[in-house]
């Protein structure tokens, strides 16, 4: 009997495995030390290369709410659901940072897609930002800030964001039985040094 040559297969396979390997390395190099972090799901902290930010949450990161009422405009400071929280820099952060804030995760239904469902962001009770959720669509997340946040390593910045139900005094039967879930979430990344 002939034995047939099976050294080609063998290389072929030696070289595959040292290819894998090589773009492994590479890419978990790369992945190492590519700049900029994001808050992973469910960790109220977000990593800035060398340093670190804490978000704390006086109430809680869930907004949620399957029986909200309607509340004038003027009245939404005391009567909206909101929840509170600060920025700040962990003990051991040495670096300035720049974050930006989103409300994610979230489930409304269709009746709540509208103008007259609000939410307002204040930071150090002063308002820097307001929308609705008129325009969501299939969304499950919105952009609150319209520019990244400046945190310097011994700030603190408080927020508070409000939602309701705007009453507009005419016929809104039409929200009755709707519900929102969501949460605060950050996304961070070292500021320029200057």
């Amino acid at each position: 009997m002939e034995e047939k040559n099976n050294s080609k297969p063998k290389y072929f396979l030696y070289i595959l495995l040292i290819t894998v390997m090589v773009v492994s390395v590479v890419g978990l190099t790369f992945a190492f030390f590519a700049p900029g972090v994001t808050r992973p799901n469910g960790d109220k902290n977000a990593n800035v290369v060398t340093g670190k930010l804490n978000i704390e949450f006086s109430t809680s990161e869930y907004i949620s709410n399957s029986k909200m009422m309607l509340v004038k405009d003027s009245e939404s400071a005391s009567k909206s659901e909101k929840t509170v929280f600060s920025v700040k820099h962990a003990t051991g952060s040495n670096v300035k940072a720049k974050y930006d804030l989103y409300i994610s995760s979230i489930a409304i239904t269709n009746n709540f897609k509208s103008a007259d469902f609000k939410w307002e962001l204040i930071k150090d009770n002063t308002t820097i930002a307001s929308g609705n959720f008129a325009s969501i669509g299939s969304a499950t997340e919105i952009k609150l800030t319209s520019t990244a946040v400046d945190l310097n390593l011994a700030d603190t910045h408080n927020y508070e964001l409000r939602m309701w139900l705007s009453e507009t005094d005419v016929d809104q039967s039409s929200l009755y039985s709707g519900s929102f879930n969501g949460k605060v979430k950050i996304e961070a990344v070292n500021a320029p040094a200057s």
